[in-house]
């Protein structure tokens, strides 16, 4: 009778840890999607800075075309503010465009902290299965 009492404390413990890690398992998912939702915006507000600095410099070209244009139709000082003022709209438009790279490239959009998490509680579980 002692242990029939015995092996039903140990279904009983075996059955409380199975929905614990079950418990342990959906916590560690929501946590894994809300770190993922994180990485997805930082790579689309880096992906906007990108689009920006494209259309800075897409901008750049057009003005400098329009400033050979006018140049061609003048010959005289037009020239010299399309190329003044399409290389400040281009230089602005590479950095934003080099900064927006440089944060896309660099960016870590791995779960880290959920992989971490969950390799620290599955050593826990086998040294307690231990």
């Amino acid at each position: 009778m002692q242990q029939n009492k015995q092996e039903k404390s140990i279904t009983g413990i075996f059955s409380e840890l199975s929905g614990d890690v079950i418990y342990l398992i959906r916590q560690e998912i929501e946590f894994a999607k809300t770190e993922m939702s994180t990485n997805i915006r930082k790579a689309l507000s880096y992906a906007f800075l990108v689009a920006c600095g494209g259309a800075f410099a897409l901008t750049a070209l057009l003005v400098l075309f329009t400033g050979i244009t006018n140049a061609l139709s003048e010959l005289v000082s037009p020239l010299m503010a399309a190329i003044v003022v399409s290389v400040f709209v281009g230089n602005f438009g590479l950095l934003l465009m080099g900064v927006g790279l440089y944060k896309f490239w660099k960016g870590d959009f791995v779960p880290r902290r959920t992989i971490r998490l969950v390799q620290e509680e599955a050593e826990w579980i086998k040294n307690q299965a231990a």
